[in-house]
């Protein structure tokens, strides 16, 4: 997306942020590719640990499921071992406001995403999200979440290297996702 685009989608949802949350949208689906490196100084994780986690984040944030692809590579200890860094590559679809008169737009709502351990709001969100998550979780924010649809409501997501204690994921986020995708569950 150029950058006039990715600015005039920033106002939009500043400007709309009054809006109901489930107010219909047209939407168009976005191709997007990005290498991700990690290395935690709290968490290791072995290279399907953290593919799997990713792959979770990267659903629940409204990414579509088809043609969803998380690679790990260069897993030193092999793919069940925890290491002290593990790469990723993802490619994957995400939603972003249509421009007037564009082909194969797909009717889309906002909705809210809340990553707090201590509380699952909603059913569908990542039950394995954990204190140990917050570096990640910081560098899902800082290098994936600017590829899709969304208004930060609130960042409260602190980490401390090498302790556990207050490094508590703390993210809820307004995202685009298909308007067809099912209601959570009561």
């Amino acid at each position: 997306m150029n950058r006039e685009l990715c600015l005039a989608v920033s106002a939009a949802l500043l400007i709309g942020s009054t809006a109901p949350v489930h107010a219909a949208v047209d939407a168009v689906w976005q191709q997007n590719e990005l290498t991700l490196g990690y290395q935690g100084f709290t968490t290791s994780y072995s290279c399907e640990g953290l593919k799997d986690k990713m792959e979770s984040l990267l659903i629940y944030f409204g990414a579509r499921k088809d043609g969803l692809k998380v690679s790990a590579y260069g897993c030193a200890g092999g793919p069940y071992r925890a290491v002290p860094a593990v790469n990723l590559k993802l490619k994957f679809e995400t939603l972003m406001p249509a421009e007037a008169g564009a082909d194969d737009t797909v009717a889309a709502k906002w909705v809210e995403r809340d990553l707090f351990p201590r509380k699952k709001i909603q059913q569908e969100a990542p039950q394995h999200i954990t204190r140990g998550d917050c570096e990640v979780i910081e560098r899902f924010v800082a290098k994936v979440l600017p590829l899709f649809s969304h208004e930060t409501l609130q960042n409260l997501t602190r980490c401390v290297p090498n302790r556990l204690d207050g490094t508590i994921p703390n993210l809820r986020e307004k995202v685009l996702v298909p308007q067809d995708e099912p209601a959570p569950p009561a």
